[in-house]
């Protein structure tokens, strides 16, 4: 098969296939692994084979100076700053070696073994230079090896059984502070936050027959995509960029469906009446959290589709793609009414002093319908929380 990052996800989700990284148990066997992948690991017996001489050498051929890349040259010829640059650059290599060197000795549960063959270096920065020299310091004894002369630090007797070596050391008396016996207190549990569109009731009217939910749930987003987006390029654009947003992204639509959503996209912002909705002064897709009254003081946080910002009132617009329209404000859907309802309630909060007013754009026949503000405050004081 052609190798693809698609096609190795497909045979990782279709073989049966285990990745372990941590052994099932202690058992006879040899692991081989880099210091990075030992991390977060332990092992009875750890060891670290190839501790002779490093060579911090810089491979880069670039060279950071704050914001300013520079292409490094031959060292004879670096100005100060390229110099101080290629110096931090392996003093940084130089701690990222020695926090290596820290993670692959801690490896260890009871034997660290370090071994190093040829050249160790005479600038004592080697691996297995530092530590013979803090073995050495804290009183290691000379060791023959069949292969010459080492160095052992031991402590304690550990080829004796695990029970016999704790039974040899009395465990030291502990006395706990009265605080620490003392439980603590529970944590303070805050309400959630809610959703306006998670407020209970219908979202739709009885017999809308359209789309099943996943596919309404795609069409209403993609919709939206089209809606919040398209006012912001010419008209004789809008085919182009239609088609990056939908067929260019996740789950393109077949070709029909991609001409429906323009279309009806197209018809909602050609509407010279829905010309202030889209007009460039005003806000799309404006997030908006609160704590409202009517829901118990519980928080509120969600996205405004459409908003109209002007010196005496504020519109709020949400976009609903329902293929079935209700005749008046009144026959809404009591989920709807109870969103906006929220919204209503969080601006008046932002907008003390201006006029709150709420409407739905029905993009199925392109109709603007205004909420009357009573009848969303109603809906929303007897709305259900979860």
């Amino acid at each position: 098969a052609v190798p693809s990052l698609i096609g190795f996800l497909q045979w990782m989700e279709t073989d049966e296939l285990e990745i372990k990284r941590q052994m099932d148990s202690a058992s006879d066997q040899i692991r081989v692994m880099t210091v990075h992948g030992s991390k977060g690991l332990e092992a009875p017996i750890v060891i670290m084979p190839e501790t002779s001489k490093w060579n911090n050498v810089l491979r880069d051929e670039l060279l950071s100076d704050g914001d300013t890349l520079m292409w490094r040259s031959a060292s004879a010829q670096m100005p100060a700053h390229m110099t101080a640059a290629r110096d931090a650059k392996l003093a940084a290599e130089a701690a990222e070696r020695h926090r290596l060197l820290y993670v692959a000795m801690t490896r260890a549960e009871k034997w660290l073994i370090v071994a190093g063959a040829g050249d160790i270096g005479k600038d004592q920065q080697s691996w297995y230079a530092k530590i013979a020299t803090a073995m050495e310091s804290l009183g290691a004894a000379p060791q023959e090896y069949p292969f010459g002369v080492g160095l052992r630090l031991s402590h304690g007797d550990w080829n004796l059984p695990l029970k016999a070596v704790k039974d040899q050391v009395a465990a030291p008396a502990i006395s706990l502070p009265g605080w620490a016996k003392n439980p603590a207190p529970a944590p303070i549990v805050s309400n959630p936050t809610l959703s306006p569109s998670d407020l209970g009731g219908a979202k739709a009217l009885a017999g809308d027959q359209g789309l099943d939910e996943e596919a309404a749930l795609l069409w209403g987003t993609q919709l939206h995509l089209l809606l919040e987006t398209l006012p912001e390029f010419p008209i004789s654009d809008w085919p182009d960029i239609a088609k990056k947003l939908l067929k260019d992204g996740p789950n393109p639509p077949e070709t029909n469906t991609f001409d429906a959503l323009f279309n009806e996209a197209n018809t909602v912002l050609q509407t010279p009446a829905f010309a202030p909705i889209f007009a460039p002064s005003t806000l799309a897709e404006v997030p908006v959290t609160a704590q409202v009254d009517a829901l118990g003081h519980q928080r509120i946080h969600g996205t405004i589709d459409r908003l109209i910002i002007e010196d005496d009132f504020v519109l709020a617009v949400d976009f609903k793609s329902n293929r079935v329209v209700p005749g008046s404000a009144a026959e809404c859907p009591l989920g709807v009414l109870r969103q906006m309802g929220a919204y209503a309630a969080a601006l008046r909060q932002i907008f003390p002093d201006k006029l709150i007013r709420t409407a739905l754009l029905w993009t199925n026949n392109a109709e603007l319908m205004e909420l009357p503000a009573a009848l969303t405050t109603q809906s929303l004081e007897v709305a259900t929380l979860p």
